[in-house]
């Protein structure tokens, strides 16, 4: 059957196992990476839209607010304009 030493027969299961090994702890970190990026994606994008939102509703009610006071007749209060 061929030269077979203890050397060789070790060589190979033991490359086998650090390849997988490698495999796995590479899997994990780039899974782990992925799903912080997406938290972090996600956590920019719910921020933005919240944001977006609430100019949306601030503007909505400075409009009321304008149309009810030209209803009553008097003057709507200035606006003040934020610079971003």
């Amino acid at each position: 059957m061929g030269n077979i030493n203890r050397r060789t027969t070790i060589v190979a299961p033991l490359a086998a196992f650090t390849m997988a090994w490698v495999l796995f702890a590479y899997t994990r970190a780039s899974i782990q990476t992925a799903r912080a990026n997406a938290h972090m994606e996600r956590e920019k994008w719910y921020s933005q839209h919240h944001n977006q939102v609430l100019q949306e509703e601030r503007r909505a009610a400075e409009a009321a607010e304008a149309a009810a006071a030209a209803a009553a007749g008097r003057a709507p209060r200035p606006v003040e304009e934020k610079k971003e």
